[in-house]
């Protein structure tokens, strides 16, 4: 779980998790592109991970 933390982090995206919830960082108001880059280290984190 550190190692996909730190891969997200190095990505320029926070993770946390709290009991059922994912949260995630940058901010409460996002642009398109922060989404997309969001979803971007997501999808490549997890696709390391299988």
């Amino acid at each position: 779980m550190r190692r996909i933390y730190q891969e997200l982090y190095d990505d320029g995206v926070l993770v946390r998790i709290n009991a059922i919830n994912i949260i995630l960082s940058p901010p409460l108001i996002l642009t398109t592109q922060q989404a997309d880059q969001i979803l971007g280290s997501l999808r490549s984190v997890r696709l390391r991970d299988q």
